[in-house]
């Protein structure tokens, strides 16, 4: 787990390149510890605002088999406007995700991409989950999940584990 520049320990600006950049050390980091071979297949999970950067990151990877998104948002000016957000004209960064998706879906080897969002999420919309899926809804899988607290990304996380770390 990374966290974006700019937020919880991470020093920094939080800027599309910055979350890329930390992304790509991350995964230096684990191969040098020997977490993950470095020719090995990535399986990348990104959630809520998380899910842009994983979708670059995925797309700009030969190497990502697989992309999880976790109640995926649009973008920060589409997330601005669903939350009534006065502050939009402030966003710098755009944080793309159905963008970058298109990009995944133009390599010659496209993740499996997967979508699990909890219908009566609050915090981000439901729909957001379904216009990304709609991008191409015969290769993109949206699990719909249904939590005991929707507004506690930590059971929408442990209801999606068994998917995001299988069993050997």
């Amino acid at each position: 787990l990374v966290d974006a520049p700019g937020t919880g320990l991470a020093y920094g600006r939080l800027t599309e390149d910055t979350i890329q950049d930390h992304a790509l050390a991350a995964v230096d980091q684990a191969e040098a510890l020997h977490f993950v071979e470095r020719s090995a297949p990535l399986t990348v999970v990104g959630f809520s605002l998380g899910a842009a950067p994983a979708a670059r990151f995925a797309a700009g990877q030969e190497r990502v088999q697989s992309l999880i998104l976790l109640a995926p948002v649009l973008s920060l000016q589409d997330i601005a406007r669903a939350r009534q957000s006065s502050f939009r004209f402030l966003l710098r960064e755009e944080l793309n995700t159905s963008a970058w998706l298109v990009q995944c879906l133009r390599k010659s080897h496209p993740p499996v991409i997967s979508l699990f969002h909890d219908t009566a999420d609050r915090k981000v919309p439901f729909w957001m989950s379904q216009r990304l899926r709609d991008i191409a809804p015969n290769k993109f899988r949206l699990t719909t999940v249904k939590s005991i607290n929707p507004d506690d990304q930590h059971d929408l996380l442990s209801l999606c584990f068994a998917e995001i770390c299988p069993e050997k």
